[in-house]
């Protein structure tokens, strides 16, 4: 079969992914007698959304790049797809600080650190929040956007990889193996080395040196896919591995592990069979809605604001979330996306 990049379901699986974050996150701050209630959807956490996103970016961010060849374009498209959302929930997450402080009668906030927050979350500090935060909802306004600063630095390291590719064509699997190496022995490593409050390998956390190698393993799949082709038929054999390893449940391991974001790359590669075979392999079916971004950067400051006012539950939090991100589809990403240059929507 030919695969067509531009015709595929991956608008579907994006959106899959979102709401398979939003709700694990949406369970995971329920307390202990309600989280007994939902024990059903535990089996969410082995197929997480986070690495098919990073192994997706390396496919797609690759291919965007490769097909657009001039830097000007490639980062005025990434700029489009990414920033305008961002700016956008930023504005709403400095709205529920400001909430939280008017329901708590805490006057502790200033103009400097909401300045310096604000700056953190569109440049390449989403991870950062201030100390006086702490007391706000879960503690932390968006933690989820961890995820965007990994991406960034990715889309930064593409045009230098592919310009290093020029002389050195094994650049991405050299890359590859360092970075796996890293994911697999660093947090050990550098786990007691602080720098300020935090362990060095918290900072190496935010970067693709930990979690490079999903997405590399993406790019290299875009790189071969001439070759892939004729063996795609074979990427079904994903699902029966999923379900193997689910079922032994095999300790954590950097080969095996099954569940969360550091996943085992045995499983890892299942899952990104299995995305390459429903993404590309099935009938397309277009979707008008992109909600898969606004979801995934909205669920936790709505969890932080329906906390904050007392009405928090996993509906409420789908139903609002849905709501914001159709808003942030409708208004802000939608007209954006409208002025790339080049539009494969990846």
């Amino acid at each position: 079969m030919k695969i067509n990049l531009r015709h595929n379901n991956l608008d579907w699986l994006r959106l899959i992914f979102a709401l398979q974050v939003m709700i694990t996150h949406s369970f995971a701050w329920l307390n202990k007698e309600e989280q007994a209630n939902f024990d059903v959807f535990s089996w969410l956490g082995y197929f997480p959304g986070v690495p098919a996103f990073f192994f997706l970016s390396g496919f797609l961010i690759y291919a965007s790049y490769d097909k657009s060849n001039k830097v000007s374009v490639y980062f005025k498209n990434r700029f489009l797809r990414i920033w305008p959302g961002l700016i956008f929930v930023t504005l709403g997450g400095l709205l529920v600080v400001i909430l939280g402080r008017m329901f708590a009668q805490d006057n502790s906030g200033h103009a400097g650190e909401y300045f310096v927050w604000i700056f953190s979350q569109i440049t390449l500090g989403q991870a950062w929040n201030p100390s006086s935060f702490r007391n706000l909802g879960i503690g932390v306004i968006n933690g989820a956007l961890w995820t965007i600063t990994v991406e960034i630095f990715f889309y930064l390291s593409v045009p230098v990889i592919h310009l290093i590719e020029k002389r050195f064509k094994y650049i991405v699997h050299l890359l590859l193996v360092l970075s796996f190496i890293a994911f697999g022995y660093s947090e050990g490593l550098l786990m007691h080395v602080s720098i300020g409050d935090k362990s060095l390998y918290e900072y190496l956390a935010l970067t693709p040196i930990i979690w490079g190698w999903m997405f590399l393993v993406g790019t290299l799949v875009y790189k071969n896919l001439q070759h892939i082709e004729k063996y795609f038929k074979y990427t079904t054999l994903g699902f029966p591995i999923i379900i193997a390893l689910v079922l032994l449940d095999i300790p954590d391991s950097i080969l095996f592990s099954a569940s969360g974001n550091r996943l085992g790359v045995v499983y890892f590669l299942a899952i990104s069979s299995s995305v390459m075979f429903l993404g590309f392999g099935t009938a397309p079916k277009k979707i008008k809605f992109d909600l898969s971004y606004g979801i995934y950067i909205w669920h936790s400051v709505v969890i932080n604001l329906l906390i904050i006012v007392g009405w928090y539950s996993v509906v409420n939090v789908m139903l609002m979330t849905l709501l914001v991100a159709s808003v942030s589809w409708v208004f802000i990403e939608k007209p954006a996306l409208k002025m790339k240059t080049f539009s494969s929507r990846v």
